[in-house]
């Protein structure tokens, strides 16, 4: 049996060896590192918190869609929780489809009864600015669906 050390091994055999090591160390490094790229990938959930109306928007829809009624109550305001009975939210769980979308209003109320209802767009032009996109004086007979509920209610 012939058995040579490394260094007896002719300089064409020592380059061959080398890169099988290289190749193998080169497999490794490109499991490791995609291994970590997906652990990383995974696991960085991109959270978004009730911080702005559209996140709040979403994370309402996210709980209708998921059926969390639990959740759902978390996005409510104290007067609110509970308000809503999990037979009503049921009912708002039937009605979200995949599509959807946003709009943003603001209702403007005068001490003289008068109300506006103002729709908000983003400014397309200028990041982090809005503009005005319809003004609607609100009808008499729609001023009682504005109207503030109290924590009685």
């Amino acid at each position: 049996m012939n058995t040579r050390t490394l260094g007896e091994i002719p300089r064409r055999f020592k380059n061959h060896e080398r890169m099988v090591i290289m190749r193998r160390i080169l497999k490794k490094f490109s499991f490791i590192s995609i291994f970590i790229c997906i652990v990383v990938g995974c696991s960085s959930s991109k959270m978004i918190s009730p911080n702005t109306l559209e996140n709040t928007n979403r994370l309402l829809k996210d709980s209708l869609n998921n059926k969390d009624y639990a959740l759902f109550q978390t996005y409510l305001s104290e007067p609110q929780k509970n308000k809503i009975s999990r037979s009503q939210f049921e009912e708002l769980t039937k009605m979200t489809t995949a599509g959807w979308g946003q709009d943003i209003y603001s209702l403007i109320s005068f001490e003289n009864g008068e109300m506006l209802l103002v729709n908000i767009i983003k400014d397309p032009k200028n990041n982090g600015y809005f503009k005005i996109q319809d003004i609607k004086r609100v009808p008499e007979e729609m001023k009682e669906l504005f109207k503030k509920s109290s924590i009685e209610d």
